[in-house]
């Protein structure tokens, strides 16, 4: 089933520098009490929403939209002096929401936010800073952070020249840019640290978006993709604190991000038709609608199932939270040099893996207490000071099991907490010592 061309529309956006548009998708009822919006990632088009387009046009009535940001798809691109930013987009969506809304003939529907890797964070960034009020947040494969090692993995293959090596092993730009139909310019602006400008917070861990949702009622869902390198289990330990596991979606061997397969696009639409139990329980009147709606779709299991979640799901009260004013503005790595971040980062990425191994061997030894190994001693020996450098470089971290202790600025015995203390000790000082 295809949608036909109708459905295909433009929105124009003038201001002193330029006059552009922005394509999109527009499917379902205009007189609906939901709009949902679909909003795609880093290098995508709307196109990447095409199968949940064609279902929710095909068999339910509400209103989805899927976009084409600046410089992608179908969209005009900028103007050359105009830069590619993520603040760019926030405000591009907001007018063309503003737009959607204005012909929207029901006047005060649930609105409701898709988006994928770079477009989830968008949604997260309209739903904590927009004008309009959403309803519900469906996120496909990105969490509450950012590691600084998978920023690392997705940018760091990125030429700053005409030779590209993220998608193959050489690619020339243009073509690149023919394959993924997006600007030339758009690829080279996704690689610089300013493209993303909008507030967030950072540690020597990664950068974190927890301010944006600590300030949300309303529901937020997580679309996993099991293999993904940006969006981790550590994403979604940390997505669980916050939120019920029945707004969670795992996909098996997919990779990030997750494909709008069968199962996903119905639990993006389970999610959209049953939005208020997710966050604030059920009333009568709700349950009677879920009842309706269980009966439209007993040919589909996975929306069945997520709306029986919904009707047992328990009330859920988020954390109180600090302003969020409080987040830094400053750019991603503003501070840093490209040579520095990319030294960083490779460091990052190659005791990355061993750290997990080091926890996790910690871990065990603290569950079942520090038990003799033949030829060795069970208490834990203190090694000599090293430095930062020798830190990084230091054999120990490439064993198979924890060195019995490294030590920075202080000493200490091995721990999953004294390993942590390292890491952020060494990070710290290599920072500073590069900066």
């Amino acid at each position: 089933m295809q949608l036909s061309a109708t459905t295909d529309h433009f929105f124009s956006i003038e201001d002193s520098l330029s006059k552009r548009r922005l394509a999109y998708t527009d499917v379902g009822e205009k007189n609906s009490d939901i709009l949902l919006l679909c909003i795609p990632g880093l290098l995508e088009t709307r196109e990447t929403f095409s199968n949940l387009i064609i279902k929710i046009d095909a068999d339910h009535k509400f209103r989805a939209v899927s976009v084409d940001l600046c410089g992608r798809g179908d969209s005009d691109p900028l103007g050359e002096s105009q830069n590619y930013s993520m603040r760019l987009y926030f405000k591009d969506l907001e007018l063309l929401l503003e737009n959607l809304l204005s012909n929207h003939i029901s006047k005060s529907p649930q609105i409701h936010l898709i988006g994928t890797s770079m477009g989830g964070l968008l949604a997260l960034y309209l739903a904590s800073m927009g004008k309009r009020p959403i309803s519900g947040v469906i996120l496909n494969d990105v969490g509450f952070s950012l590691a600084w090692w998978s920023i690392y993995k997705l940018y760091g293959k990125m030429s700053k020249g005409s030779k590209m090596t993220s998608v193959k092993p050489v690619m020339d730009l243009e073509q690149l840019a023919s394959e993924l139909k997006v600007n030339t310019r758009v690829i080279q602006a996704v690689q610089d640290p300013s493209h993303f400008d909008l507030p967030f917070k950072s540690d020597m861990m990664g950068m974190r978006f927890n301010d944006l949702i600590k300030k949300m009622r309303h529901p937020v869902s997580l679309i996993h993709a099991s293999e993904s390198v940006i969006c981790t289990a550590l994403q979604v330990d940390e997505f669980l604190k916050y939120y019920p596991r029945s707004q969670l979606l795992e996909v098996p061997k997919a990779h990030h991000p997750a494909p709008y397969e069968d199962r996903v696009c119905e639990f993006v639409i389970s999610r959209v038709a049953a939005p208020k139990l997710q966050a604030h329980g059920s009333s009568s009147a709700d349950l009677k609608d879920l009842s309706a709606l269980i009966s439209d779709h007993n040919d589909q299991p996975e929306v069945v199932d997520s709306l029986n979640q919904a009707i047992s799901l328990e009330p859920f009260t988020q954390p109180v939270t600090s302003p969020f004013a409080e987040q830094l503005t400053l750019p991603l790595f503003a501070a840093l040099d490209s040579g520095i971040v990319t030294d960083s980062m490779e460091k990052i990425s190659e005791i990355n893996q061993e750290m997990f191994a080091q926890f996790t061997h910690s871990a065990e030894q603290l569950a079942g207490g520090l038990t003799d190994v033949p030829g060795q001693s069970s208490k834990p020996e203190i090694n000599s000071k090293v430095t930062v450098e020798e830190v990084f470089k230091s054999d120990s971290l490439n064993q198979k099991t924890a060195p019995a202790t490294l030590n920075t600025k202080s000493e200490f015995s091995i721990s999953g907490e004294g390993l942590l203390f390292k890491l952020k000790t060494s990070l710290s000082q290599f920072f500073k010592l590069k900066g």
